[in-house]
């Protein structure tokens, strides 16, 4: 393999703010959080140019809508200890592998406490480790082919003490640590993660998306281009061509929550990033009137209930 960088920490930092988190590591995702309460996540980028692996810590469930990172084959791999992911409509199990880049589109449920990894390569690093295993070119390939993957538990168990490991390398002892790690970081992660794909060929693959996440799926495509909130629930159903208790019963399976408590929750997390962006020059009742509420009061109870502080806190504590 040729000559490669040393790998770098590029954020280690503890977030009270999903839009100050999505930020920091330039993701390109919408995340919405789906209970009450004030979050604390934590996030650890490190890498170079050809590779990177995020932690991500979150102590709230989120419904994560976005794209890939361009110009990387991107996987995920949740801790086992979190249990059931939704995945673009689907239910993982433990310890799978999920493919970012398989439709180009992120659409994840992630229960609370959540914890994963995000390992982007650049194709050429996978294919040099797949030429030098001996599996050839079709196994990189044939990758975008995939949605999900069931590792072997020995691939699998290596892959994440490797990736534990440099974690906490890096969480002690910085960039010099890493780059004692040098090694493994660029030639074992690709080597794992080959071996991973390579003797996955026949596990089952998990099924598409069911007829209820279609329908929930038609509203989200609605809600995207919504701009007149709130938003009648029947209405909803009729544009969307199903029954309301499909629909009730598509976000339980999906979310855990009815459909009003989710629009809520969205029409919250986008006043919220709204408050951060403009700071100091934010007038919160002109941003709350734009997502629909209009009844101060009672928005600032919302508010406080979802994410554990007043608006006018949330701004206080970003602008001093």
């Amino acid at each position: 393999m040729k000559h490669i960088s040393d790998p770098r920490i590029l954020v280690n930092q503890t977030f009270r703010d999903i839009e100050l988190l999505s930020r920091a590591v330039n993701w390109r995702l919408d995340f919405r959080q789906i209970d009450h309460g004030p979050l604390r996540a934590w996030v650890m980028l490190f890498g170079h140019a050809e590779l990177m692996v995020t932690r991500v810590e979150f102590d709230r469930s989120f419904h994560q809508i976005g794209s890939p990172p361009p110009g990387f084959i991107t996987f995920g791999l949740p801790d086992k200890k979190i249990g059931t992911l939704r995945w673009n409509g689907v239910e993982t199990p433990p310890g799978v592998l999920i493919n970012f880049t398989f439709d180009k589109n992120l659409d994840c449920v992630s229960p609370a406490p959540f914890g994963g990894f995000v390992l982007s390569f650049k194709e050429e690093i996978l294919r040099t480790a797949s030429a030098e295993l001996g599996y050839g070119a079709e196994l990189v390939n044939n990758i975008s082919a995939h949605r999900f993957w069931n590792p072997e538990k020995h691939d699998s168990d290596h892959l994440r003490q490797a990736l534990y490991a440099l974690v906490k390398v890096a969480a002690d002892d910085g960039d010099e640590g890493l780059a004692r790690w040098t090694n493994v970081f660029n030639s074992d992660l690709a080597s794992l993660m080959v071996s991973t794909l390579a003797r996955d060929s026949l596990s089952p693959r998990l099924a598409g998306p069911g007829f209820r996440v279609a329908a929930m799926n038609r509203v989200m495509e609605i809600l995207r281009n919504c701009s007149q909130f709130p938003i009648n629930i029947e209405a909803l159903c009729t544009m969307a061509g199903t029954s309301w208790a499909t629909l009730q019963r598509a976000f339980a399976d999906e979310f855990g929550v009815t459909p009003s408590s989710y629009i809520k929750s969205r029409r919250l997390a986008a006043v919220q990033a709204e408050l951060i962006r403009e700071g100091s020059q934010a007038v919160i009742s002109d941003i709350a009137n734009r997502w629909g509420f209009w009844h101060m009061g009672n928005f600032a109870s919302d508010y406080r209930k979802q994410f554990g502080e007043l608006p006018s806190e949330t701004l206080g504590r970003l602008n001093p």
